[in-house]
């Protein structure tokens, strides 16, 4: 009898893992197929090209219902949904997660597509579990906010199409506050082209772990790291940061405060 037993524990010894490493291969099938529609479908949306606009969660859903889509800041819970990220121009990227647990990835770039098992399951915060972290625009994931705020949610979309920034003749501040504190590497800012260009000039930027106060002076007090970007803005105008923060706040100078686009590029926890 105990030789018996001894046979029995030998071959579950052998045949459990044989049969997880099955349930994963399976899981990780299934999720993997799901990132496959999906990736054509944007494929599709963007006619072929590395435009990927017209491929946001949104335009998924209607090009191909067979899944469920998420915006970039949304984890996918499971193999039928996709967590898709276009805020990167020029790029795509879809996350799922496998019933295995494994948040699997697909980027689609000028490069092609390239696959890989990501750190998150939401795709604003993938990055390749094999690999070193790369700075990347992270300003679409942080809460935006301005004083006497219009148009706010342009300054983040990547387009360069349409001007956000703040009210006139008010408090002259932008602010981004991250889910988490970020290694912020350079900030860019686009001006308006349409008119009123000068009125974005003179800028101070300050970083911080803690929130900002919402005058430059208070800001200064507060031990906050500033910048300062004289002159009118450019298309782009770049400041290098080169430490970490939660926080971010842009005051102007001038009677208002409006532009394009604003890139942070660093890295996110």
């Amino acid at each position: 009898m105990l030789v018996v037993v001894l046979v029995i524990a030998v071959l579950l010894g052998f045949v459990v893992p044989s049969l997880l490493g099955a349930r994963r291969r399976a899981a990780d099938a299934a999720a993997r197929s799901s990132l496959d529609t999906a990736a054509t479908a944007a494929l599709v949306l963007s006619e072929l090209g590395t435009d990927f606009a017209a491929a946001s969660a949104a335009d998924l859903a209607g090009a191909e219902p067979s899944l469920t889509y998420l915006d970039a800041s949304q984890p996918s819970t499971s193999s039928s949904e996709v967590s898709v990220d276009i805020s990167s121009a020029g790029e795509w990227m879809g996350v799922v997660r496998s019933d295995s647990d494994a948040c699997l990835a697909i980027r689609l770039d000028g490069d092609g597509r390239s696959s890989f098992e990501s750190t998150s399951c939401a795709a604003g915060l993938a990055t390749d579990i094999a690999a070193p972290p790369v700075p990347r625009n992270i300003a679409p994931e942080a809460a935006v906010a301005a004083a006497g705020g219009t148009g706010v949610a342009n300054l983040t979309d990547g387009r360069l199409a349409a001007v956000g920034g703040t009210g006139w003749l008010g408090g002259q501040w932008i602010t981004f506050d991250f889910p988490s504190t970020a290694t912020i590497d350079t900030i860019s800012l686009w001006n308006r082209v349409d008119c009123c260009w000068t009125r974005s000039r003179d800028l101070t930027i300050f970083v911080s772990d803690a929130p900002i106060p919402d005058t430059v002076a208070a800001a200064r007090a507060s031990g906050a790291t500033s910048i300062a970007l004289p002159g009118t803005i450019g298309n782009p105008s770049t400041v290098t940061i080169g430490r970490s923060g939660r926080y971010v706040r842009i005051f102007g100078s001038g009677p208002t405060l409006q532009l394009r686009e604003i890139e942070i590029v660093g890295i996110l926890p």
